[in-house]
């Protein structure tokens, strides 16, 4: 079959689908109600204007300032993160050393010392030392850091810093006075307003 062909039959199908639904819902559906009677309403007479007499100020500025005092500096931040790593450093190694001397790691701050004083000695001539030279220069570099790290974080417990800003609000007041009654013969007027 032909395309023109093809879409005339859809159209057609498309169309007579339609109508069939429409058809059906109609019989479904009650008959409308009768119209209601029509009633002529009168509108009522628009009220007068009321007059408003405004009385408005000049727009005050008000400064405002606020000091944010911050108890996290980035000293107390630099030696969190100092001490975290080289005391993570240093239980990892006393973890998995079989070395006597290296279970001191666990101790913070003093225990790369106290396992650098039970290394003992080596001849720097052996070459079998070369391994225990470099175990004993990351040892050393690992109780510099936890201790810079401890340093860091007491100067920043201690020192915290601070910062201030200055914002200006702008203010300003206007008051409203209208006409108004409190009762039969009992005029007058009301005041209302922002300050």
């Amino acid at each position: 079959m032909s395309y023109p062909i093809r879409q005339g039959i859809r159209y057609v199908l498309g169309v007579s689908l339609l109508l069939h639904a429409s058809s059906v819902r109609a019989q479904d559906e009650p008959p409308p109600p009768p119209p209601p009677d029509v009633v002529i309403v009168t509108p009522a007479p628009e009220p007068a204007p009321v007059p408003v007499l405004v009385v408005t100020e000049e727009p005050r500025t008000s400064m405002v300032t606020e000091t944010d005092t911050r108890r996290i500096n980035p000293l107390l931040i630099g030696g969190f993160v100092s001490f975290g790593v080289s005391y993570g450093a240093s239980v990892v190694v006393a973890a998995t050393s079989d070395r006597n001397a290296d279970k001191r790691l666990f101790i913070p701050v003093v225990g790369p010392w106290l396992d650098l004083a039970d290394r003992g000695s080596c001849d720097i001539d052996n070459s079998a030392c070369d391994g225990e030279t470099t175990s004993k220069v990351l040892i050393i570099i690992d109780g510099v850091f936890q201790g810079a790290g401890v340093l860091a974080i007491f100067g920043g417990v201690l020192y915290p810093g601070s910062s201030s800003h200055t914002r200006s609000t702008t203010i300003s007041s206007s008051v409203r006075v209208i006409p108004v009654s409190y009762g039969a013969g009992a005029p007058g007027l009301a005041a209302y307003g922002r300050f």
